[in-house]
């Protein structure tokens, strides 16, 4: 299954979102906030597609930001619970 734009945001408006403790680390290691995050999954784009990505399908995201620098974001979706997992 291919993620589109529409199920992320669908899925992050319902706060349905997992923060995985590794993304936290890797995003605080980085000076990356949540809401930087979040910014990219609301005005990003697909950038690549992993649909056959073990457990659930995964995403690359990206969007240039304020310093015009690129901010990227990996993502799953789960299909049964519609939760987005960072």
């Amino acid at each position: 299954m291919a993620l589109d734009l529409t199920t992320i945001q669908r899925a992050l408006r319902a706060r349905r979102i997992t923060w995985r403790y590794h993304a936290l680390l890797r995003a605080q290691e980085r000076g990356i906030t949540r809401a930087q995050a979040v910014q990219v999954l609301i005005e990003g784009e697909i950038i690549e597609q992993r649909p056959r990505a073990k457990p659930y399908p995964q995403c690359l995201m990206m969007k240039a930001m304020s310093d015009n620098r690129p901010l990227y974001v990996s993502l799953g979706y789960n299909q049964r619970g519609d939760r987005i997992g960072l």
